[in-house]
């Protein structure tokens, strides 16, 4: 629930959310610098064409246990420098990062591979992404309601539902 406030003690814009999932707390505070200039402020305008905001992102996190953790995080945006999109859109593509990681860990175990050898690692990474695709693919098409680990256990013992399902 983003609490979108403006501060009048800072330059730019700045907003504050507050999340609560699972036991664990969260509190970002977004702040934002930009406007007319930025660039020839902080940087060579030549190498850095197009900044329009510079962000930074305090988080602070509590979990079940009351364990805080904090970090800061600063990034370099071509967007207006409003607070409230920049946090939304910063958060939103984290989150998609996240879930991609998490269903290719949880479905294919990624994180336990141990292939150290010249490209194997990055070459299964890509066959894993492409398996994932693909079942993603049967499940739309199949309009099926079941989970991605469910599916592929069902395509490894049904293959012909492969074929049912690619052009």
């Amino acid at each position: 629930m983003p609490t979108g406030e403006p501060s009048s003690r800072r330059p730019g814009t700045a907003c504050e959310t507050v999340e609560r999932n699972g036991g664990r707390r969260e509190r970002r505070l977004c702040m934002v610098l930009g406007g007319p200039g930025l660039c020839e402020r902080v940087a060579d305008p030549e190498q850095w064409p197009g900044i329009r905001s510079l962000v930074r992102v305090q988080a602070e996190r509590r979990g079940p246990g009351g364990r805080r953790q904090r970090s800061v995080r600063y990034y370099i945006a071509s967007r207006p420098p409003h607070a409230e999109a920049l946090q939304e859109l910063m958060r939103g593509h984290w989150r998609g990062r996240n879930g991609l990681h998490r269903t290719l860990d949880v479905q294919f175990r990624e994180d336990d591979c141990r292939m150290r050898k010249g490209n194997a690692s990055d070459v299964m990474g890509v066959l894993r992404r492409a398996a994932l695709n693909m079942v993603r693919t049967i499940q739309r098409k199949l309009e099926m309601d079941v989970s991605i680990g469910l599916l592929r256990d069902r395509i490894g013992r049904q293959p012909w539902i492969l074929a049912a399902a690619l052009p």
